[in-house]
């Protein structure tokens, strides 16, 4: 009697799978963006805890400019009350132009109870209040 043992598996096949996987995930998580974008018109995650302290990507559909556009807030200085965030604006258009533009949000508050107060907007990079 002869016994057969079941084939030997190669320890490496999986890996020459492993680039289609990577194009398989990337091909997906860009189509649920592409979706998510087309039908909610804005993408915002959150990036810290001070105010308007956002990534945002969001559909440009103006009569003259077709494509996305990419805000990027960051807080620049804070302290418990007070917190300036810088926020900078890119477009990436397909039709159209856009100027890339970055301004400053200075917010106070009484206690770390209360809400931010915006006390004032510059269209300029954050220097100290």
């Amino acid at each position: 009697m002869t016994s057969s043992a079941p084939p030997a598996v190669k320890r490496g096949s999986w890996v020459r799978f492993l680039p289609l996987l990577i194009v398989f995930v990337v091909c997906g998580f860009t189509s649920c963006f592409a979706i998510t974008l087309a039908a909610q018109g804005e993408i915002t995650i959150s990036t810290g805890s001070a105010p308007d302290q956002v990534l945002r990507i969001w559909l440009v559909m103006e009569a003259r400019q077709r494509g996305i556009g990419i805000s990027r807030g960051s807080a620049v200085f804070a302290s418990e009350n007070a917190v300036a965030v810088t926020t900078t604006v890119d477009y990436l258009l397909w039709q159209g132009e856009g100027e890339a533009t970055e301004y400053c949000l200075f917010y106070l508050r009484t206690d770390a109870q209360s809400e931010w107060v915006l006390t004032e907007n510059r269209l300029s990079p954050c220097t100290s209040p």
